[in-house]
């Protein structure tokens, strides 16, 4: 799909394919290892493990409204973001060694780019970690409530408007 600039040729990004379920897991779970007391109790920890099975994955690819891209070096899976509807971040995730390498920022500028030519015009939003927030803002994101919890996993919700002219509102209720 995209490479990045880099000295190293084996550093790409590319739209993830049902193969990458298992590696997809896996990246979901290692990443979010670091951050299971502050951002998930016992419940939400489960649901992020039953809802991130490779099956999980595998089923998601088949929604035409959802897309996934990866971080490659070489054939091994560094980072992954997906998008749902073309605004909504569902996943971003960098594998715990690879973190502020600018591997979230490369994944984000790829799918913005994705977004764009599927008729996004600036609004996107998310539901971010504790630990993703200061990524967040670094895009431009800013914290549109209060941090909060949903089905024992806590996140803020955060919005980005590139385009100072939109109507859009708050249409997200969490």
């Amino acid at each position: 799909m995209e490479h990045l600039a880099s000295s190293d040729k084996n550093l790409s990004i590319r739209r993830a394919t049902p193969d990458d379920a298992a590696r997809l897991s896996n990246v979901i779970m290692t990443a979010s290892e670091s951050v299971k007391g502050d951002d998930f109790n016992d419940q939400g920890w489960a649901l992020l493990e039953r809802t991130n099975t490779p099956e999980a994955f595998k089923s998601r690819f088949g929604n035409p409204d959802y897309f996934a891209l990866v971080y490659e070096q070489g054939h091994t899976i560094l980072g992954y973001l997906a998008m749902v509807d073309y605004e909504k971040i569902d996943h971003m995730f960098v594998l715990p060694g690879f973190r502020n390498k600018g591997i979230s920022k490369n994944l984000w500028s790829a799918a913005k780019s994705i977004c764009a030519a599927h008729g996004n015009t600036g609004f996107y939003w998310v539901r971010s970690s504790s630990y993703a927030q200061k990524v967040y803002e670094s895009f431009g994101f800013r914290a549109t409530q209060a941090r909060q919890t949903l089905n024992g996993i806590s996140f803020v919700f955060m919005e980005l408007r590139e385009d100072a002219t939109s109507n859009q509102s708050q249409r997200f209720e969490t």
